[in-house]
């Protein structure tokens, strides 16, 4: 099964460009279509900005400044169109728990790319603090993966 998502990628702003870049993952079974502003971060950026990670990202980008990025990350959980219902409860929970000041916006499954997605979007605002969260949790070669968007910019969201 051969996913494409552009729509996370899209953003609306005039601080990222409209030009694209086309970008494949998981043996081409996931395409992205990612602003040329987001750049693919190296093995030492990675490894710099997630290495306290139980499980840090197989891939991200970051604009120049990093208040944009986009992390992708494989689990070694198996997922299909069938368990992401129950993947999805599990995971409200926990990112319910972790960020108990949140203004949520999505927690739901859909019905996407032939598969099942469960999406979670929410905003974190504190003093002097903004994060906003856009993560898809979908089954990619039988194993949960997580697209997750996060900004630190108010005027940066996604479009879709």
């Amino acid at each position: 099964m051969k996913l494409l998502l552009p729509l996370i990628l899209l953003f609306t702003t005039l601080s990222i460009k409209a030009e694209s870049n086309t970008y494949a993952f998981f043996d081409n079974a996931l395409t992205l279509s990612l602003p040329s502003d987001l750049n693919l971060m190296t093995e030492q950026e990675l490894t710099k900005y997630y290495s306290g990670q139980k499980l840090p990202p197989s891939s991200a980008f970051a604009n120049n400044d990093n208040s944009v990025t986009l992390t992708l990350t494989q689990y070694p959980m198996q997922a299909d169109k069938k368990s992401m219902r129950k993947i999805q409860n599990a995971l409200s929970g926990m990112l319910r728990k972790a960020h108990e000041n949140a203004k949520w916006k999505k927690d739901k499954v859909i019905n996407e790319f032939g598969t099942k997605v469960a999406i979670f979007e929410y905003e974190i605002e504190t003093i002097g603090q903004y994060h906003y969260y856009l993560t898809y949790a979908l089954p990619i070669k039988n194993q949960l993966t997580m697209l997750t968007f996060l900004t630190t910019e108010k005027n940066i969201k996604p479009n879709g």
